[in-house]
């Protein structure tokens, strides 16, 4: 099947694997065609999926319509083994963004973890991985010059090479750091920088992203007895 890249072709196989379908009982070829297809389905992702007794037809807008095509063909077969009825099925992605949140600054999950995420997000046709990286629980990207965000506001991160490690095998993932508001992974490390450096005597460089951390703290309502009382 050509127009599939080396990481769709994996990812592709690997779900046929876990789905128990080692071996095609019928032939499967697909090929891009672009704008040969209808026009309603000719534009990125679309594709023309055809069953027939004599195999199965992929015609796709571009690679990721094929690599669609071949998702649809997957889902329709039954695990292990089974037969799937002929028809034709023409698909196109009605929106372009197509995602999913991963909040790891709050709950932390393994890369493992996260590339199994994707496999099942390419099942579902998802293209975006809304990656959530910082928060008042917890800091998750390395910041060179600034060890403090991970050395304090977080134990454990995401570092450039596991970022780039989940790229191939979605259009995009979008890493998110939440700022100004709920920042205080971040201000409490960075205070914790203000005391490296001033004890250093470095005073400028202490103070370069210091804020204070008293703006941040919650304080608690007044009971109802004390605001009666006010009034």
């Amino acid at each position: 099947m050509s127009g599939l890249s080396a990481s769709q072709a994996a990812a592709l196989g690997s779900r046929a694997a876990a789905l128990g379908l080692d071996g095609a009982a019928a032939p499967v070829n697909g090929r891009i065609v672009g704008g040969a297809l209808p026009a309603d389905i000719a534009k990125g992702g679309g594709y023309r999926l055809t069953i027939a007794p004599g195999g199965v037809s992929i015609e796709a807008f571009d690679a990721a319509g094929l690599f669609y095509g071949v998702q649809t063909l997957l889902s329709l077969t039954p695990a292990g083994d089974g037969s799937v009825p002929a028809m034709t099925i023409e698909d196109a992605p009605r929106y372009a963004h197509r995602g999913m949140m991963v909040d790891v600054a709050r709950n932390f999950r393994q890369p493992a973890t996260l590339r199994r995420l994707i496999y099942q997000m390419g099942a579902y046709k998802l293209n975006r991985l809304h990656f959530h990286l910082s928060d008042d629980e917890g800091w998750r990207i390395e910041i060179p010059g600034l060890p403090e965000l991970t050395d304090i506001g977080a134990k454990r991160c995401h570092d450039l090479t596991e970022m780039r490690c989940l790229l191939p095998q979605l259009s995009s993932v979008m890493p998110e750091i939440d700022m100004p508001g709920h920042a205080r992974a971040a201000v409490v490390s960075m205070e914790a920088r203000y005391q490296r450096l001033h004890s250093q005597g470095d005073e400028p460089a202490a103070s370069a992203y210091r804020r204070s951390i008293r703006r941040i703290r919650r304080t608690r309502p007044r009971s109802s007895s004390s605001i009666a009382a006010a009034s």
